[in-house]
């Protein structure tokens, strides 16, 4: 089973009640609505089943801040940058990195891919159609080496010791952090 460290979180004072709704609500049921919702269609005239979703959506909260590469999680970073801006300063360097996992032979290493030979100093990679497919088929390796990516630069680059939290002994390019 896929987890995606998406969490549902609602008022304890309805906890009972929502469960109960989530188990027994239909697939289908929130498909349809969701397409009713995507058009912007009117909600009028909708069915039993289709109105007690919508009381569900109105009284959960997702929250998905917690998968590397999303929306969610690139905002909640984003924030707290801007929140050490106050206790800091301002930032007198910015860095934008931006890992491509359709043009990596990493990821297509990550993917099981094993004809990629990483030890080549230009590896010969399949066509930029099967790769787009190789990705979309799966998105969270996607996720990993997002995160893998992210690391290696913190770790290799910048000098981060993940295990202390801290800057390493020798640093990085830009010295201690």
């Amino acid at each position: 089973m896929l987890h995606l460290h998406t969490y549902f979180t609602c008022k304890q004072s309805n906890f009972d009640i929502i469960t109960q709704k989530l188990v027994t609500t239909l697939p289908e049921v929130l498909k349809e609505l969701s397409t009713k919702l995507k058009q912007k269609k009117s909600l009028k005239g909708l069915t039993k089943e289709q109105q007690e979703a919508l009381d569900l959506l109105r009284h959960v909260n997702t929250i998905r801040a917690q998968i590397p590469g999303s929306q969610a999680f690139k905002l909640h970073i984003c924030n707290e940058i801007h929140n050490y801006f106050g206790y800091f300063g301002l930032l007198h360097i910015f860095l934008t990195f931006n890992p491509s996992p359709v043009h990596s032979p990493i990821f297509l290493v990550m993917c099981s891919n094993t004809s990629i030979d990483l030890t080549s100093q230009f590896p010969q990679l399949p066509s930029a159609c099967e790769r787009a497919l190789i990705l979309a088929k799966d998105p969270v390796t996607a996720v990993d080496f997002f995160q893998f990516s992210v690391d290696a630069m913190f770790s290799f680059l910048l000098g981060w010791d993940y295990t202390k939290q801290k800057s390493s002994k020798q640093g990085g390019i830009l010295g201690k952090l």
